[in-house]
């Protein structure tokens, strides 16, 4: 009797308990949301009395859903589309956001640019590459510092980029097709890109192997930390990240300065060999034409004469992380895509090798075709198109509102975080047709008019569009090249298809072993 008298108290205790801690769970969740929703109040704007919210549910207190983002991934979209609909919110990475999907929906934002919303990353990753990036800078300052890194991507530049480019891939596809037995590629695919990003977006070349590898692994654990929770404390992500991006930054520091010298001393007389020499010798010129015109007279200029006008070091440190980030990330896990669907569709991947044999990029003699030739390709730039629309590298983009807005039924609160979802959009926009068919990208099959626009949009669209795209398509198609070039076939180990994961960029989660046969 005593013992059951003394497990009846305990019972009793325990019930209490939990019922306390559940009582106190459901107000902190409903003191949470009721927070988050008076953030979206704007006195200013009537739509906030006649328009609700979108739907969605904002989690639990301080992390909201950035749990279930990140084990969910690509499904945290489409599991939320279906039970609220193309336009829900919620709140992670700590902001609250709406996300929307399908073309007509992510048109409004794309084309909303500096009226109804600004570009904006999340606190993270604005901090670890920099605030003065590119694609974190507003209105003006990033025209001018696009148009200045846009000449980086011109079909010349492009040109003078195939040759290292190719040979990096070269070499590491033939000894792919020299192994024998399953091969993981994910971390040569990641290095590969690494290397070639660094000398073509910045026109650094690392002194050793050993060097490669080092500053490989801290740029690659700088970029898993880029979508982590924005709490600057010891051993948070965030506080790794920073670091690296630190290392990052001491590591070109001497190859900037020894550029920024050579241009101040001759701008006119420099030939621009990577995209971001292309920014510095734009800005130069630009800040001594604007120091002419003020000054009404045609002067040689100081480089401290020069010193306000144009970017500064810290500057252009940020901006070389971004365009290495850019030409990285994404391209890495493009050329891994691309080879995954061409294993699963060895008849596709047979259709490309007669289009490169016809056109003659199979012979020996021929080392390396140019873009322009690589661009009349059209099967494969199809493939490339069909790819990048099943597996497109990054979910979706992110904008911030500048008023309270509508869309379809809802308002979008000033202030808030926007995401347009690109993968989910494709998967929305071509819901009836979900084979890979690069047929559907053929002259007769596909335009680029208004209506698919945003249909099909790996790149982003409007004013913010990736200025890196042409980079990053002619390296998937220099990668297939050279796989088919030097490879009869490829095939996954076992024969079974990678788990993928789509955070912070698409990517296969077992290191992708594949099995090549060399020709």
């Amino acid at each position: 009797m005593a013992f059951l008298g003394l497990l009846g108290e305990l019972t009793h205790i325990l019930t209490s308990y939990f019922g306390t801690a559940a009582f106190l769970y459901f107000v902190a969740r409903y003191l949470w949301r009721k927070n988050i929703l008076k953030s979206a109040e704007d006195s200013t704007s009537p739509l906030s009395k006649t328009l609700p919210l979108p739907p969605g549910d904002y989690g639990i207190p301080f992390l909201g859903e950035t749990l279930s983002w990140a084990f969910e991934g690509k499904n945290f979209n489409s599991t939320r589309r279906k039970k609220y609909g193309t336009i829900f919110s919620t709140y992670f990475l700590g902001n609250a956001m709406v996300k929307v999907t399908g073309a007509e929906n992510v048109k409004q934002i794309l084309q909303g640019e500096n009226d109804k919303v600004t570009a904006v990353w999340p606190t993270t990753v604005r901090r670890i590459i920099g605030e003065h990036a590119i694609s974190h800078c507003a209105e003006d300052k990033h025209k001018y510092l696009r148009k200045l890194a846009l000449k980086g991507f011109s079909q010349s530049s492009l040109n003078a980029y195939i040759p290292h480019l190719r040979n990096t891939i070269s070499k590491k596809v033939k000894e792919w097709a020299s192994s024998t037995g399953p091969q993981p590629i994910y971390k040569d695919l990641q290095r590969m890109t690494f290397e070639a990003s660094a000398k073509a977006m910045v026109g650094y070349h690392f002194k050793s192997s050993k060097d490669l590898e080092y500053y490989f692994n801290v740029f690659d654990d700088m970029i898993q930390n880029l979508f982590s929770l924005p709490y600057d404390l010891p051993f948070t992500g965030f506080r790794k990240g920073m670091k690296e991006s630190q290392i990052l930054r001491d590591l070109i520091d001497p190859h900037l300065r020894a550029t920024l010298k050579n241009t101040l001393h001759d701008p006119e007389g420099q030939i621009a060999e990577d995209a971001l020499h292309h920014v510095i010798v734009g800005d130069v010129l630009a800040s001594r034409k604007r120091e002419s015109k003020d000054s009404g007279i045609e002067s040689d200029r100081s480089c401290n004469e020069d010193e306000e006008r144009r970017m500064t070091l810290e500057q252009l440190k940020q901006i070389s992380i971004e365009l290495m980030f850019a030409g990285y990330a994404t391209t890495t896990s493009s050329i891994s895509s691309v080879i995954i669907q061409l294993a699963k569709h060895p008849e596709i991947r047979e259709k490309i090798e007669r289009e490169l044999s016809e056109s003659g990029f199979l012979e020996a003699s021929i080392s390396e075709g140019s873009f322009e030739e690589i661009q009349k390709l059209t099967y494969l730039e199809q493939v490339v198109k069909e790819t990048l629309r099943v597996m497109p590298p990054i979910l979706g983009g992110y904008r911030k509102a500048l008023k309270t807005f509508q869309i379809g039924e809802y308002r979008i609160p000033k202030g808030w975080t926007i995401v347009y979802n690109i993968r989910d959009t494709h998967e929305f926009e071509f819901h009836d047709d979900v084979d890979f068919n690069p047929d559907r990208f053929s002259r007769e099959g596909w335009s680029e008019n208004r209506g698919n626009r945003f249909r099909w949009l790996p790149f982003g669209g409007g004013p913010r569009v990736c200025v890196g795209k042409e980079y990053a398509k002619l390296a998937i198609k220099l990668s297939v090249i050279e796989l088919i070039k030097n490879c009869k076939s490829w095939a996954f180990e076992n024969d079974q298809a990678p788990p993928m994961f789509a955070v912070p960029t698409l990517h296969p989660t077992n290191g992708l072993p594949m099995v090549f046969e060399a020709r």
